[in-house]
């Protein structure tokens, strides 16, 4: 009776090991950027939007793909789960500040000011960086900068639009995986 057990034993044994060895593998990383796409599968033109994460939301990375995409899981407020494949280039470890002007946090990300996704840096609702507000102070244009972040500042966003142009580009989230560094291509 002893021998028989001892499989079982053994197979629940290892499939705890198992089980221990993929909950070790999840890793909370935050979204950097002003939207993630989950999608079904790790390909920005085949695979089917399953939800969109936004800036600074936390996610359970489960597996780091070396094509440039990791299979995340999200949790919603409301507890719905959602599990799919997001770019790695639009997650990080450390969760983003978050933005002063928390209502216009897409233009504020445009701006580089701090708190916004990090992938963009021009003007917008905070200004400009700091070396364009360097140039503009050292070439006299100081006048028109606050005019055009005055402007920027009333400016709204057609999501739907901004998608259709990054699709049709290919660009943001549409554009060709960059290839890996010492990945020996």
């Amino acid at each position: 009776m002893r021998l028989r057990s001892l499989p079982r034993v053994a197979v629940l044994a290892g499939a705890l090991v198992a089980l221990a060895a993929l909950a070790a593998l999840a890793e909370t990383v935050y979204v950097k950027v002003a939207t993630a796409r989950i999608l079904d599968k790790p390909d920005a033109f085949e695979g089917k939007e399953l939800k969109r994460a936004g800036f600074r939301d936390k996610l359970e990375r489960l597996e780091k793909l070396p094509s440039g995409w990791d299979r995340v899981r999200l949790k919603s407020k409301s507890g719905e789960i959602t599990e799919g494949y997001v770019r790695t280039s639009n997650l990080s470890t450390e969760q983003p500040k978050e933005s002063k002007q928390g209502s216009n946090r897409l233009l504020t990300a445009l701006a580089g000011g701090q708190g916004g996704p990090e992938n963009v840096k021009t003007a917008g609702a905070e200004g400009l960086t700091e070396m364009g507000r360097d140039y503009t102070k050292n070439n006299n244009l100081e006048k028109g900068r606050l005019i055009v972040e005055g402007t920027m500042d009333k400016m709204t966003t057609d999501l739907k639009a901004h998608e259709a142009f990054l699709r049709e580009g290919r660009l943001g989230d549409y554009a060709a995986p960059r290839p890996q560094k010492g990945g020996g291509q």
